[in-house]
């Protein structure tokens, strides 16, 4: 059976970058994955794959945010799905009416999208953020 999660920009910026914080924490939960040998689905929107190659180009220059481009593009265990009018306008609505939270509109697209699309079946959220947990949502590695 595969496991399927909602990927936020702080787990795959992790993941690719050996300096971030979270680098170990991501590639340990992906090992683990592996060692239990778990298929894992990744999901995520373009504007978390703008987002993730935006911060590793900052952080880790032009040749790291290619590679981790191809191989988030490439790789068919992630599936990088396109934020529609409908999602954008629940960003909206989320970013207006929690303005107690400081959520960046990436954020609350990143909310909106899990939220219309798995309501059925609750998904985990692999990140480091807190605002998923804020959110109501499970996240692993668990923040």
């Amino acid at each position: 059976m595969t496991q399927t999660f909602f990927a936020d920009t702080s787990f795959l910026v992790a993941f690719h970058n050996v300096r971030d914080d979270h680098h170990k924490q991501a590639r340990g939960f992906i090992g683990k994955l592996s060692e239990r040998k778990e298929a894992a689905r990744f999901l995520i929107t373009d504007y978390i794959f703008d987002e993730t190659l935006t911060t590793i180009l900052n952080r880790g220059g032009k040749r790291l945010a290619i590679e981790a481009a191809e191989k988030i593009f490439s790789s068919p265990a992630i599936s990088i799905m396109t934020i529609d009018a409908d999602i954008f306008s629940q960003a909206y609505n989320l970013f207006i009416h929690y303005a107690d939270q400081e959520w960046s509109f990436i954020d609350c697209s990143s909310i909106a999208f899990p939220r219309a699309h798995f309501a059925a079946r609750p998904i985990s959220v692999a990140t480091f953020d807190r605002h998923f947990v804020a959110a109501g949502f499970q996240t692993v590695p668990v923040v």
